[in-house]
């Protein structure tokens, strides 16, 4: 399975391969794009209508991928870089700067216009300050209008050689994602002779202005050593296919995933969410879901008790906690694992 997009490359070698899915609702809101949800979380924060958007979604990303949709894929891909950069000609002062999420800052946004500016900013975290020293000084030159928000991919010390089936690949894994691409390709050749890669998606007419998603990079100046692209996805529908044993089992996922009965009431969605997101913080990502459902389990009674403190002190007493008790049985003999 080959693209000039890698996110797609080779699924069965891929393993911690996964889908993200841009919320409809973000490309209404008239603010930074500074979250985006990933598609196994709309189970979580949505429930089930959640799960029917994420199963229509990837039902239909398979139907293109098959080559059985006639009309030309118009999508985007959420690529799985990091940290997030937003970068560009400062509306107030003309200078270029770099920076995280934090230039949206209401009180002390964070600029930076020079490497004393990183250190004094971003000194603390030394991984962050030496990317965003590398954006200040590679990415002047593509001559950027207004800013642009991207997810830094690469560096020079980050690209590995793997031999995955026995051809040569370059790898690289930014966040959560490890993403292959082969030596000989085009792409390889591209980032063999780079030592910055930055992906960007979302565009700022200055900080104060609504997101432009689906932005391109084609007005961008090439400059040496540095590999820019964009998250659109504009291969004609055939281009890129899936093997029929890779659809099969992407829909013997999904059949799986259909089979399994959930009785969404009571169930405490919210505090799932956080515990997911807290072992994929630690590079876990529910590696072993019994493991990972007694601990959460485990916790559970604590994190109630938590909440019905801050709501009111009084509120913890005996009768509540027997509530919370019989909540915490019914959820064990919920498993569905």
């Amino acid at each position: 399975m080959h693209s000039h997009h890698m996110g797609l490359n080779k699924m069965k070698n891929m393993k911690t391969f996964k889908l993200y899915f841009e919320q409809y609702e973000l490309l209404t809101e008239a603010k930074a794009n500074t979250h985006l949800t990933h598609l196994e979380e709309l189970v979580l924060t949505k429930g089930e209508a959640g799960y029917k958007t994420a199963r229509g979604f990837i039902t239909d990303l398979l139907s293109h991928l098959q080559g059985k949709s006639k009309r030309k894929v118009n999508t985007t891909v959420k690529w799985d870089g990091a940290p997030a950069m937003f970068v560009g000609k400062h509306p107030d002062t003309g200078k270029f700067f770099v920076g995280t999420k934090s230039v949206f800052n209401k009180t002390g946004p964070k600029i930076n216009y020079t490497d004393n500016d990183v250190e004094m900013n971003h000194g603390h975290a030394p991984g962050l300050a030496d990317k965003l020293k590398k954006a200040l000084k590679y990415l002047p030159k593509l001559g950027i209008k207004g800013v642009l928000q991207g997810d830094f991919m690469f560096d020079s010390s980050s690209v590995n050689e793997e031999i995955i089936d026995g051809v040569k690949h370059f790898t690289f894994k930014p966040n959560t994602i490890k993403y292959a691409v082969e030596k000989d390709s085009k792409l390889g050749k591209e980032i063999a002779n780079s030592v910055f890669g930055i992906i960007f998606h979302t565009g700022y007419a200055d900080l104060d202005s609504p997101p432009q998603y689906g932005i391109n990079v084609k007005g961008l100046k090439k400059v040496p050593g540095v590999w820019v692209d964009d998250a659109v996805f504009s291969d004609t529908t055939g281009t890129v296919t899936l093997t029929t044993d890779e659809a099969k089992q992407v829909r013997d996922f999904v059949k799986t995933a259909d089979s399994i009965k959930v009785d969404y009431r009571d169930l405490p969605l919210d505090l799932l969410n956080i515990y997911a997101n807290s072992e994929i913080q630690k590079g876990k990502f529910l590696e072993d879901p019994e493991d990972s459902f007694n601990n959460f389990v485990i916790g559970l009674p604590e994190e109630w008790q938590k909440r019905l403190i801050n709501v009111n002190q009084k509120l913890v007493n005996l009768k509540l906690k027997r509530v919370l008790r019989r909540k915490w049985l019914s959820l064990r003999s919920k498993k569905m694992i």
